[in-house]
């Protein structure tokens, strides 16, 4: 799947989960995104979309309503900080829902 479907059918919710790795970053073997609903009190919840990088959750990230495609995601040291459409090349999708 190419980034622009991904975000495309993601942003209009044909997508609403996806697991994957980064290929060649064990750091990044088990990441998600996904829409969660949260209570925010007195009958009212608000979605969010959660990225979750790292089984620890050590590095997660949440956005309102739509996924912020300028966010950099990724630190990969030396190299540096990437967004998920620059990191696209090596994501190896392992589900989606």
């Amino acid at each position: 799947m190419e980034y622009c479907e991904f975000i495309r059918k993601f942003n209009s919710k044909e997508i609403k989960r996806v697991n994957f790795r980064l290929k060649g970053y064990p750091h990044y073997d088990d990441c998600a995104i996904f829409y969660r609903r949260d209570d925010v009190g007195g009958g009212r919840s608000v979605e969010i979309i959660v990225c979750r990088l790292t089984r620890d959750d050590y590095q997660t990230v949440s956005f309102y309503r739509q996924f912020d495609e300028e966010y950099k995601l990724f630190d990969m040291g030396r190299k540096g900080k990437f967004t998920l459409k620059q990191a696209w090349p090596l994501v190896g999708i392992i589900a989606v829902g």
